[in-house]
């Protein structure tokens, strides 16, 4: 039973590390046919965690939920330790369905046990994903303080990949806050640590943000160079998510409109319409429509202000203001320089409103 504990132990260990493959999904198969003989009740409970675990990491949703209830079942016969594990392994799952709050709730119950004692590996993953819920949550200044107790673990027990994965959450934190340079250093340090141990999928969130940090000076043109290499690679890459690629074409056909060449950025949106729309950009996709709508149907603007009052109660002032901003240029180049005041203001006091 020992012998399993420590295969177990490992597994888990691993999958923090990185994703599943064959062999370890072999290794968990055998070790299920062994428990299977076995009463212990918290090795078997350990055994359906690790299997969440991979479901998740594989984004096999359907499957790791029917597991999540299983657990759930019987929770209160849990360990604490194993309580721990099924609340982050759990809002790691959430976080994968875009539910930052539901998965913060989980994992601030598990930071409210001071009595389970875990492995560092995973105290400085539960402020990682402490961290991930508050950027998604537009809630800055408590997402810097987790992602650098995190960042602390990560570079002690020298886990590159997950201290590349901190400072692009710190980057896109400060980008929010307007801090370029700031954000700048973070990816400039990723991009160092990723010569040491290079990973197709986190350089592609580096290039990304690289844009992003173009886009905010202003330098549309050169986003749009990174841009593309950005989305080519993507579609290149099979294991890509398609949200992070849709994200992409979406700061893209944006672009497109920022540089007022339309038909490009019509031709990015309906590239989009392949795939279901992530939950997390709907309302500034709705927004780009009516802005190119606007260009042959002007009175569509009239119908952007209840989107815009959607952005802010979702703390996305960035957004908001963009938009804002946007929209006051089209009013302006109508000659309705009222509306475009207007608009301008709402961007300016969006902007100061930014959380942080």
């Amino acid at each position: 039973m020992q012998n399993i504990k420590e295969k177990l132990n490992h597994l888990n260990y691993k999958l923090f590390l990185g994703k599943p493959n064959n062999s370890d999904e072999l290794e968990l198969d055998l070790i299920s046919s062994r428990i299977s003989n076995y009463s212990n009740v918290d090795i078997n409970h350990y055994f359906l965690l690790i299997k969440l675990r991979v479901l998740a990491i594989k984004r096999n949703l359907r499957a790791a939920t029917r597991i999540i209830n299983q657990i759930q079942s019987f929770h209160d016969q849990l360990s604490g330790y194993n309580k721990s594990l099924f609340g982050i392994y759990s809002a790691h799952k959430l976080l994968l369905e875009n539910k930052h709050q539901e998965a913060k709730g989980k994992l601030t119950d598990v930071l409210s046990r001071e009595n389970v004692t875990l492995e560092r590996w995973l105290k400085g993953y539960l402020f990682y994903l402490y961290a991930l819920c508050e950027t998604k949550g537009y809630r800055i200044s408590t997402c810097l303080l987790y992602v650098d107790k995190a960042l602390t673990i990560f570079q002690g027990e020298y886990f590159i990949s997950r201290c590349i994965d901190c400072l692009i959450i710190k980057g896109v934190s400060y980008m929010r806050l307007n801090d370029l340079e700031q954000a700048e250093e973070c990816f400039a340090i990723s991009e160092n640590l990723l010569f040491k141990e290079p990973d197709t999928n986190r350089q592609l969130k580096v290039l990304h943000n690289r844009a992003l940090i173009l886009l905010k000076r202003g330098q549309n043109k050169e986003a749009v160079e990174y841009l593309l290499n950005t989305v080519r690679l993507k579609k290149e890459m099979e294991t890509i998510n398609n949200d992070s690629l849709t994200f992409s074409i979406y700061v893209l056909a944006k672009t497109y409109y920022k540089l007022q060449n339309i038909q490009e950025c019509k031709h990015w949106l309906h590239e989009m319409e392949r795939d279901p729309i992530p939950a997390g950009i709907q309302i500034e996709l709705i927004l780009l429509d009516y802005l190119c709508m606007a260009e042959e149907e002007t009175e569509v603007l009239a119908n952007t202000a209840g989107f815009i009052k959607e952005l802010k109660q979702a703390g996305k002032w960035n957004e908001a203001a963009e938009f804002n901003y946007l929209i006051g240029q089209k009013y302006q180049s109508l000659k309705q320089y009222k509306k475009a005041s207007a608009h301008f203001q709402s961007a300016y006091i969006a902007q100061t409103n930014l959380s942080i």
